[in-house]
């Protein structure tokens, strides 16, 4: 009997021990800026459901071997900055982040010299900005500009083509958002520097959300322009191509990856619909049979991700794994106790996160502290609408070089 007393009581020692294990888990709270109410409100639920599968599977692999769990929690700022500018104290003070989901533009303006003072790095998924190709950067984008994609285009066309002359592009834009105005600036960089391949004939300044432009395209196309260029949203982009569909121009459309085929696809009524439109980018491709299509598969199949693959997706899976990774490195070089956004941001600048971590979202990442966003190495695709379908054309596409503007 006494036996079996001792026996008791050194399972339930062991019950309560595992107990007390499970308890001192450490939790860190990564909030991410959201917009369900703004122009990117269409393409946030793939976003942020890549965001939320993708911790959620490092906390199921990773994070329990470290004693570690992440934990998301969206905070909806609109895409507006006077709006995240108000609701970032009160995310400082109730989730007092190590390292900060961002969406893009808006967020760095609202936040541009907060990151700094309150010490807390933030990554974006989207493209870069001229006015964040400074030194000692505290937001980080995975890709470099929307100026750098569009380029893209422009090279892949010149040599498609075997062009000898520029291409005429009329850009369309919104001085609603400095990310915006931003991208018209870099385009206008690459053409300075590159006379031969690219002619900025106008740039249409529209609303955010524009709904009939058919008057400014048709003035635009009279001008014997070669593509439109647009890398607004998805408003932006569907109000373009109905503006060229209803004057009858077959010239080619240009998009950016989060307004590009399958978002503007999605708000068009097809993508079918989206004859002779391109979207070029330093991303991942939204095509089967690839790395980055079977670990979407699996988050998925296992990890609660319910939208498609698409390029919102993808946006919110190469955000959530690139944050996932420089977490786990910053806990193995510094430990759990007293971790801090400085340390987290000193990881981001000097660790290469590698290709294998990325999953095919990336290849290998390495961040500096010239720029928000990667300089060199960077290759992405181009893509068009065949049969109604997303088909990439002619494989990597590098990314052209563009001086600082």
């Amino acid at each position: 009997m006494k036996m079996n007393q001792l026996l008791l009581a050194a399972g339930l020692s062991a019950v309560l021990m595992g107990g007390t294990a499970a308890l001192a888990e450490t939790e860190f709270v990564t909030p991410g800026w959201a917009d369900y109410s703004g122009p990117y409100a269409d393409i946030m639920p793939g976003w942020e459901g890549g965001r939320v599968a993708v911790i959620e599977w490092w906390n199921a692999n990773k994070g329990k071997e470290l004693g570690v769990k992440l934990t998301y929690k969206g905070v909806d700022g609109r895409y507006d900055p006077a709006q995240v500018a108000s609701l970032w104290p009160g995310v400082l003070s109730e989730f007092k982040p190590v390292l900060l989901f961002g969406m893009g533009g808006a967020d760095y303006a609202a936040m541009n010299t907060r990151l700094p003072e309150d010490k807390v790095p933030m990554i974006s998924p989207t493209g870069g900005y001229g006015f964040t190709w400074a030194p000692n950067p505290w937001s980080f984008n995975l890709r470099p500009t929307l100026a750098h994609e569009a380029a893209m285009y422009v090279d892949w066309r010149h040599k498609s083509e075997a062009m000898t002359r520029p291409l005429r592009v009329v850009v369309v834009a919104s001085e609603a958002a400095p990310a915006w105005v931003d991208t018209v600036n870099g385009i206008k960089s690459f053409a300075v520097g590159n006379p031969d391949k690219l002619d900025i004939v106008d740039v249409i300044w529209t609303t955010p959300q524009p709904t009939d432009l058919t008057t400014d395209i048709f003035a635009a196309v009279s001008k014997q322009i070669d593509a439109v260029i647009v890398m607004t949203n998805s408003a932006g982009s569907v109000a373009v191509k109905r503006a060229l569909d209803n004057v009858g121009s077959d010239v080619p459309l240009v998009l950016g990856a989060h307004n590009g085929l399958t978002a503007a696809g999605a708000a068009i009524g097809g993508m079918e619909k989206l004859t002779n439109t391109f979207e070029c980018a330093a991303m991942a491709a939204p095509v089967s049979g690839s790395e980055a299509a079977a670990f979407y598969d699996e988050l998925h199949g296992s990890y609660g991700l319910e939208t498609a693959w698409d390029n919102s997706t993808i946006l919110g899976v190469s955000q959530g794994l690139f944050i996932a990774a420089i977490m786990e490195e910053a806990i193995s070089q510094h430990g759990v106790d007293g971790l801090s956004g400085e340390k987290v941001r000193e990881v981001i600048i000097n660790h290469t996160v590698p290709a294998a971590a990325m999953h095919g979202l990336t290849g290998d990442m390495k961040m500096n502290n010239e720029s928000s966003f990667p300089l060199s190495g960077l290759i992405g695709y181009c893509a068009t609408v065949k049969d109604g379908a997303f088909a990439v054309l002619d494989g990597a596409v590098p990314v052209p070089d563009i001086p600082k503007w």
